[in-house]
């Protein structure tokens, strides 16, 4: 039976034998429901990591048959981490979850969370570039988001010439942490009434990524579609002429007469990866990701980028 089953079943039979004047039920509910989700991870983590890791490998061979190039992340919690709070693993200890992967039953980062991040670091980086807006139409601090993470709005449409997989815990530093899920308490006051004479503290459990879990994800490039464009861009196809401004502009492509298609699709490549590294350091160094990053959760250190 997977965690989340399991999770799921201790709920119900806690519930289920309820007593009618037990007072205290709530309070018990919550600590032996979250003592048992603590519990039920700590006995399979070793498991996890394993499965992550078969998974991830798998992914990446398959990516590289399709021709596309893949570099790898490996980046190490060095703060706690709540990512999707909405999500059911854990809400029916105090109604706070956080993401699980039912297939891999395992706690995961959301693609999706860690492209928002990268799409503002591009943002920065742009504005950090000051770059001129004479040579393109576009707006130029979203533009460069757009070319490589993709819109689809209008005039400006453009299929995105990188993916990002979800990322999954690997290991753990064990000098800091030998848990890969943790608990952790917030106390809202107001939760009956806004008036300061009837706050009342009351904790509220939450499951969350503590510090010194090793997580990794891929980075994927769209190359055989950089390719295309390349040999687009040599024949000097008119649908890309605003693209062609932009990434002379942001990625610093020198486009001279006697290059090639496959010269330049290769300095665009490389052009990608490097401004991709900048952006990474940023969303997860600084930036961070999931729930309460203005209270200093979210924070990730980049152990190793690997061109695989």
């Amino acid at each position: 039976m997977s965690i989340y089953d399991q999770y799921i079943l201790k709920a119900r039979n806690l519930l289920k034998n309820k007593k009618s004047k037990d007072d205290d039920f709530k309070v018990k509910y919550k600590n032996l429901l979250a003592n048992r989700i603590i519990e039920l991870i700590e006995e399979n983590q070793n498991e996890i990591l394993n499965r992550n890791r078969k998974y991830l490998l798998t992914l990446l061979n398959a990516i590289k048959r399709s021709g596309k190039k893949v570099i790898m992340i490996d980046a190490e919690t060095t703060s706690k981490v709540l990512v999707n709070t909405e999500s059911p693993f854990g809400w029916l200890v105090d109604e706070v979850g956080i993401d699980w992967n039912t297939i891999l039953d395992t706690p995961m980062i959301p693609a999706s969370t860690i492209k928002g991040a990268i799409s503002t670091a591009l943002q920065i980086i742009a504005i950090n570039k000051n770059i001129k807006k004479k040579n393109c139409k576009f707006n130029q601090i979203a533009f460069l988001r757009n070319i490589i993470l993709g819109v689809a709005t209008g005039e400006t449409s453009f299929i995105s010439l990188v993916d990002i997989t979800d990322a999954y815990p690997v290991d753990l530093n064990r000098k800091i942490n030998s848990l890969l899920l943790d608990r952790d308490v917030m106390t809202p006051i107001y939760t009956r009434s806004i008036r300061e004479h009837e706050a009342i503290p009351t904790p509220v459990q939450i499951l969350i990524i503590p510090p010194g879990v090793k997580f990794r994800f891929l980075v994927i490039l769209d190359t055989p579609r950089i390719s295309r464009i390349a040999k687009e861009i040599i024949n000097e196809n008119r649908k890309y002429e605003d693209l062609i401004k932009c990434l002379t502009e942001f990625l610093n492509l020198q486009l001279t007469q006697n290059v090639d298609a496959k010269t330049l699709a290769e300095n665009i490549t490389s052009k990608i990866i490097e401004i991709i590294k900048e952006a990474l350091k940023i969303a997860l160094e600084r930036i961070g990701i999931g729930a309460k990053t203005s209270s200093g959760f979210g924070i990730l250190k980049i152990l190793e980028v690997k061109p695989v």
